[in-house]
C-alpha cells in the first residue's frame, strides 16, 4: 500500500535514487560490525530526488509537488520499528516516507539526477575539505583516489577555496579526472605517489583508495606531511576513529559523513551556480534487473561518475 506520512514527515515520489559504495558494504554484511541491525524485508538506497507527494500534521516548510532531494541517513538504523522518524534507507523505491529535516528543496532547473548524486558524496566530500582538512588558499592537499565521487567533488572543492591539489587515480582515469583541473595526476598503477617530488608539505589527506599502510607511509616519510596536518578516510576502517591517535597528525582518523541539509543546500547552489560539476556515469530502470545492474557496476568499480536508479 502507498505509505502514509506519520507527524513531522513528507511522503516523497522519488524520481531518481542513486547508488553509493555503502549500499555495497550492506549487501557484503561489512556493517554488521558496526552493530547496523537490518530488518527484513529491507529496501536499500540513501540518495533520492523527487516531488512531494503528502504531507503529514505539523510540516509547513513543503508543498505538494514541490521538487526535493535528500539523504535518508542518520544516527540510528534501518527499519527501527519503535521510531519510524529514526528508520533510514528505502530510496529505492516509489515512494519514501522521510522527515521534513532530511529534505532539501530542489530548484527546478537542476535536472532531478544531478540532484539524487550529489546528496551522500557531495556532504561527505564538503565536510572533509572543509570541516576537517579546513583546507584554504595555499593549502597543499592530496585526493588518493580521485576518481571516486567524493574525490572528484573533494578535488574540486578544495580548488575552488584556492588550493594546491593532487590526486592520484589509474592510468584510464586519467583524462576523466583531469576534467576537474587538479594540479597533479600521479597514476598509482605505474608510480609511487609517495615518492613523487612534488608530494611533500601536505596540509589534508583525503583517502578514497584504501590501500594498507597509507597513515604511516605519510608519517615515515621526508617531508611528505607539514606537523599538525589533517588525514580522513572514508574507507579504511582499520585507521580507526581516534582523531588523535596518529601524531604529527592534528587529526587522522576513518570518518563517516553526518547528514547536514545546510551543506545540501550549499552544495546544490554551487552547482547551480555552475561552480561545480556532477558527472553521471549510467543510468538503471526500476525493475529487478535493473537493480541488479546496479549492483554489479558499483561492484565493478569501474564507474566514471554516479550510478542512478531511475523511477521517472
Amino acid at each position: 500500500p502507498k505509505p502514509v506520512p506519520g507527524e513531522g514527515q513528507v511522503l516523497v515520489k522519488i524520481f531518481v535514487a542513486a547508488g553509493n559504495q555503502i549500499d555495497l558494504y550492506l549487501y557484503y554484511g561489512i556493517m554488521r560490525s558496526n552493530r547496523w541491525r537490518m530488518y527484513f524485508p529491507f529496501t536499500p538506497g540513501y540518495d533520492f530526488s523527487g516531488v512531494v507527494d503528502a504531507l503529514g500534521p505539523g510540516v509547513s516548510k513543503f508543498d505538494i509537488g514541490e521538487e526535493v532531494f535528500g539523504v535518508h541517513w542518520g544516527p540510528s538504523r534501518h527499519d527501527n520499528p519503535k521510531d519510524p522518524n529514526a528508520s533510514i534507507a528505502g530510496c529505492f523505491a516509489e515512494y519514501l516516507v522521510v522527515h521534513a529535516s532530511m529534505l532539501s528543496i530542489k530548484p527546478r532547473r537542476v535536472p532531478f539526477g544531478y540532484a539524487a548524486a550529489l546528496g551522500t558524496a557531495g556532504t561527505a566530500a564538503h565536510q572533509c575539505i572543509h570541516d576537517i582538512g579546513l583546507v584554504g588558499k595555499g593549502s597543499r592537499c592530496l585526493i588518493l583516489g580521485g576518481s571516486t565521487m567524493v574525490g572528484l567533488l573533494a578535488i574540486q572543492l578544495a580548488k575552488l577555496a584556492g588550493a594546491w591539489v593532487a590526486t592520484t587515480c589509474s592510468t584510464r582515469s586519467h583524462d576523466f579526472v583531469s576534467q576537474f583541473s587538479p594540479d597533479l595526476i600521479i597514476h598509482y598503477d605505474t608510480d609511487k605517489w609517495f615518492l613523487h617530488p612534488e608530494i611533500h608539505g601536505l596540509d589534508f589527506i583525503l583517502d578514497m583508495a584504501g590501500v594498507p599502510n597509507t597513515l604511516e607511509k605519510l608519517k615515515e616519510g621526508d617531508n611528505l606531511i607539514n606537523v599538525g596536518a589533517a588525514f580522513v578516510s572514508l574507507v579504511n576502517p582499520d585507521i580507526g576513529s581516534n582523531p588523535k591517535a596518529h601524531p604529527p597528525f592534528s587529526y587522522a582518523r576513518f570518518y563517516c559523513f553526518q547528514q547536514s541539509t545546510k551543506i545540501q543546500d550549499t552544495m546544490m547552489q554551487l552547482l547551480e551556480e555552475e561552480k561545480l560539476v556532477v558527472p553521471i556515469c549510467d543510468h538503471f530502470p526500476f525493475s529487478r534487473r535493473g537493480v541488479i545492474h546496479l549492483f554489479e557496476a558499483l561492484q565493478g568499480r569501474q564507474a566514471q561518475g554516479k550510478l542512478l536508479l531511475r523511477l521517472d
